[in-house]
């Protein structure tokens, strides 16, 4: 089974995650949980809002993406990952 933190290891200052959909987003969040992941300020995922975007970095943090943040994305300044293709096991879900 792939772990998320396996994806923090792609890019060392934090790689992008895409959602799809709000439920693709809770499916993160509950799997970051189980993997001890939570926000900077130590609140678990689960008790936050969802997102369309995480950054996931590698000391086991995440955080939501704002105004520059969605326009990094959106030039590929790092490491972006569609979370659903990762999830299914696909091979292709770095997003190009």
């Amino acid at each position: 089974m792939r772990k998320l933190m396996d994806l923090a290891k792609l890019d060392e200052r934090g790689v992008f995650i895409y959602f799809r959909t709000s439920e693709l987003c809770r499916d993160f969040m509950r799997a970051a949980e189980a993997e001890g992941i939570a926000f900077g300020d130590g609140v678990l995922p689960m008790q936050r809002d969802v997102t369309n975007i995480f950054a996931l970095h590698n000391n086991k943090t995440i955080n939501y993406v704002g105004a520059y943040g969605h326009i990094a994305f959106g030039c590929g300044a790092r490491v972006r990952v569609d979370y659903e293709k990762y999830r299914d096991g696909k091979d292709d879900y770095i997003i190009k």
